[in-house]
């Protein structure tokens, strides 16, 4: 049997594990008592961060380097990556369940990726800098809550903001995602979108200190650190406040960003040259050297596409082409066939009226609102093909699709009730539970 972690914390805060946390903020201290002006991207910490960094957070590696001012203008304070390799190789896994609604399914195959990059900002060992940290400890209050939003928020926050665009997608769009690997190339950027340091606040901005002290990712003994650091230096550093965001913002980037994938099938359609512009935009102006790596060799495996030379091997990128083609050929057909077969029945929406009242965590979530939108995909496309055989008969086309129509909206009612519904509260819960019949609890 094969066990995995679908929620809650991922941070092994042994003794143990403390003692090494302790001795990267012991690194540092001694770093900052030095007459150094900033840190070498040699230092010790590094290497010894890379060695201990799997003994805090099991079954993962990592790699970690400091990344210099002459290479990123802009500050970003610390970025955490999965491995694109990786990443690539849990693609389909990853888009089957995210357009299946699958939450279990999903954290199984984002759990599959064993390796993640580490990019810490100079600035953070910058003493002349805003954003130097003011001891060790501070340091490690920040790489913890990072591993959090990488290795378990920023992936679950994806899925369930996911599930609020998925209607974009009819069912050919959901199957190329799936199975054509150009498509699932091209739609991978959704996952690194929101991966710089960032706290998210769920009510308000005065509310970060409580939401700080419950980051169940930061051992209890460094919560005050992080917030010391975020009070000093984040809080009132108007360069750095776009890192202070709300769960509302958070949420709408990521929505922004499945949004935008969504256009990469019609830009691969008759838009190459627009897609492969964007490639070498991003690569000339990005700062960030995983994500400049990322870019280069998307554009290559891709399209065929060489973003330093601006030129395309022809030959490799007519292939994939036709790959694409053949494949959205082949999926809109059985699409097509789905759809004829289909049917939604007052019974199918009575059922999922009560399965809607019954919501209370992620998962339940996910699963009512990809049934919704299947639902409405069905009654969509059976009332298209009823306006067509009306031929433009204004009271026959009434007459024929009210039924669809009142089904419609009832599922629309339906998907407002559901998307209101906060399941924040149980998505920590993990483990084995045992309800207890009343009176028995002891």
């Amino acid at each position: 049997m094969e066990l995995f972690f679908v929620g809650g914390d991922t941070m092994d805060k042994s003794g143990n594990e403390i003692k090494y946390l302790d001795s990267m903020a012991d690194m540092v201290d001694e770093y900052l008592k030095s007459k150094a002006p900033v840190m070498s991207p040699n230092h010790q910490l590094f290497e010894y961060t890379r060695r201990c960094l799997p003994r805090i957070v099991p079954g993962k590696t990592f790699e970690v380097g400091l990344v210099t001012v002459s290479v990123t203008k802009n500050p970003f304070i610390m970025r955490i990556y999965p491995d694109a390799t990786e990443l690539n190789n849990v693609a389909e896994e990853l888009f089957t369940a995210m357009n299946s609604g699958k939450s279990q399914e999903f954290f199984k195959a984002w759990s599959g990726i064993k390796k993640y990059h580490i990019e810490i900002d100079e600035r953070l060992f910058m003493k002349n800098s805003s954003l130097c940290v003011d001891d060790g400890r501070q340091f490690v209050g920040i790489l913890c809550h990072e591993l959090g939003h990488a290795t378990y928020e920023d992936p679950k926050t994806l899925l369930e903001t996911y599930m609020t665009v998925r209607y974009v997608y009819d069912k050919t769009g959901v199957m190329m995602m799936n199975k054509n690997p150009l498509v699932r190339k091209l739609c991978l950027p959704m996952f690194l979108a929101t991966s710089t340091f960032k706290l998210v606040i769920k009510k308000s901005r005065n509310s970060a200190r409580d939401e700080i002290m419950a980051d169940s990712f930061v051992p209890v003994e460094y919560r005050e650190d992080l917030i010391t650091y975020f009070d000093n230096h984040i809080l009132n550093n108007v360069e750095v406040s776009k890192f202070v965001t709300t769960e509302e913002e958070y949420k709408n980037d990521q929505k922004t960003n499945c949004t935008f994938s969504r256009n990469v099938i019609n830009n691969i359609k008759t838009r190459r040259k627009i897609l492969k512009s964007g490639f070498k935009a991003q690569y000339d102006t990005e700062e960030s050297p995983y994500l400049k790596s990322f870019v280069k060799n998307l554009g290559s495996d891709a399209l065929g596409y060489d973003v330093e030379a601006d030129l395309t091997n022809t030959v490799y990128e007519n292939y994939v082409i036709s790959c694409f083609e053949r494949d959205e050929a082949e999926f809109s057909r059985k699409s097509a066939a789905v759809l004829e077969v289909a049917d939604v029945t007052p019974r199918d929406i009575s059922i999922l009226q009560i399965q809607a009242q019954d919501v209370d965590t992620s998962e339940k979530k996910l699963f009512v609102v990809h049934t919704i939108y299947d639902y409405l995909e069905t009654l969509q496309a059976k009332k298209e093909k009823i306006l067509k055989k009306c031929k433009g008969d204004i009271d026959d086309a009434k007459r024929f699709t009210s039924q669809y129509d009142s089904q419609i909206e009832q599922l629309n009612s339906i998907l407002k009730q559901v998307m209101n519904v906060d399941t924040s509260g149980a998505d920590r819960k993990y483990g084995l539970f045992i309800k207890y019949p009343k009176g028995y609890e002891g």
